[in-house]
């Protein structure tokens, strides 16, 4: 049987005794939980009661890539995170090893955005308790001097005037981004080309994440796939 078979004979409704728990109308029972696992043994796409997203295991080579963030001076991204752990990675991104970064994470159950785009490294704090396994949503905005972080509406904004660099990068220099941690290849690189060296040592991020999607020039929402990603076996 081939990949396309495989998939279609574990969604395929075929009442109770179905792998994912199916009742006889061919839709999951409101006990089973539902897992579908990217037969490269690389990423999990979880539908677990209800729970949709990217599961992370927070294990010490878990990650996922996706493409390169390209705001100019003025866009932004998304993505919506459940978990119930109070520390983590979220999101990185850097400039190829010059001086902008920006580094989303969970400290204490508040998401804190660290960045730089050459004025100095800058914090923004939003959010409290968000490790209560519920959704919350992340937005980070440039806008020229001005950097806005929200979490579930609550907006901080810093406004940084000696910045070197509004457009934060450029395609052929900026990495990818990442989501959860970094490839372990990367991490463990000496004197890699990465900008926020201390990165490396976050933690992982343990939880879901999903609709990580990148708002430009234009305005226009553009959803993101995964490029890579890497669970423990």
């Amino acid at each position: 049987m081939g990949l396309s078979g495989v998939l279609l004979a574990l969604l395929s409704p075929r009442g109770s005794s179905s792998c994912c728990g199916r009742g006889s109308s061919g839709r999951p029972s409101s006990a089973a939980a539902c897992l579908l696992v990217v037969l490269s043994g690389v990423l999990c796409l979880a539908h677990i009661g209800g729970v949709q997203g990217y599961l992370f295991e927070g294990s010490p080579t878990s990650f996922a890539q996706f493409p390169r963030w390209l705001p100019g001076g003025n866009g932004s991204l998304q993505f919506q995170f459940l978990t119930s752990e109070p520390n983590g990675l979220l999101l990185y991104t850097d400039d190829g090893g010059s001086f902008e970064f920006f580094e989303v994470k969970l400290v204490e159950g508040s998401v804190r955005l660290r960045y730089n785009l050459g004025g100095g490294a800058q914090l923004l704090t939003a959010g409290r308790g968000l490790n209560d396994q519920q959704w919350h949503s992340v937005r980070v905005t440039r806008d020229y001097n001005r950097t806005r972080l929200e979490v579930d509406g609550i907006l901080e904004v810093r406004i940084v005037s000696r910045a070197l660099d509004h457009e934060f990068g450029s395609a052929g220099v900026n990495t990818p981004v990442w989501v959860g941690g970094l490839p372990d290849l990367v991490a463990r690189q000496v004197g890699g080309r990465l900008t926020l060296q201390v990165v490396t040592l976050e933690p992982r991020f343990r939880g879901h994440i999903k609709g990580l999607t990148y708002i430009t020039r234009d305005s226009i929402p553009r959803h993101q796939d995964i490029v890579s990603s890497q669970v423990s076996a």
